[in-house]
């Protein structure tokens, strides 16, 4: 996938490939990041959210992680799954959160 994306191969041409690494470009300015990953995506495997995670912590960047378990890449379509539900709801208490605090008073 990364040859068609960007034109560079992963063994070979690793430092091609940096800009395009979410999880290798965090700094300071970067904004509070809600991450919600279905342990059962086949797409994108889950470990990904966890290491962009674990960058935002060391870059003290307000985050959250939350692996829906079972969950597939569109997990989100499974309305009536509890974990959807919460999942949901965990990104409206976060946006509402970043949201308030960030407008001007």
């Amino acid at each position: 996938m990364a040859i068609e994306v960007v034109g560079a191969h992963p063994a070979t041409q690793k430092e091609r490939l940096v800009p395009w690494c979410p999880a290798l470009n965090v700094d300071d300015r970067y904004p509070p990041t809600l991450l919600i990953h279905g342990d059962d995506d086949t797409d994108v495997p889950h470990e990904q959210s966890r290491q962009m995670s674990d960058s935002l912590a060391r870059s003290g960047i307000p985050h959250e992680l939350l692996i829906v378990h079972g969950g597939s890449h569109g997990f989100d379509s499974q309305h009536d799954d509890p974990q959807t539900k919460t999942a949901l709801e965990k990104s409206a208490h976060f946006i509402h959160h970043f949201v308030d605090r960030a407008a001007p008073r």
